[in-house]
């Protein structure tokens, strides 16, 4: 799935990190549709497992982006 480079460079101001190849923005695009999707299915009826489950998400993308980071 790699290009051979990196799919995500530190952020030069504040904390965390930008994608800078196709495989780095698939992970984010997929990320905030994952998250918009939990947001629809779980409205008002389970609010702190919605949370839980993006919360989750988000420390796997970053994970991810740390791991596959030109840093």
């Amino acid at each position: 799935m790699s290009d051979g480079g990196p799919w995500f460079r530190r952020k030069r101001c504040g904390l965390g990190f930008v994608p800078v190849a196709w495989p780095g923005w698939v992970m984010t695009i997929g990320f905030v549709a994952i998250a918009i999707g939990l947001d629809t299915l779980l409205r008002e009826r389970h609010r702190i497992a919605e949370l839980a489950m993006i919360a989750v998400l988000a420390i796997g993308l970053w994970i991810v982006a740390a791991q596959h980071s030109a840093d």
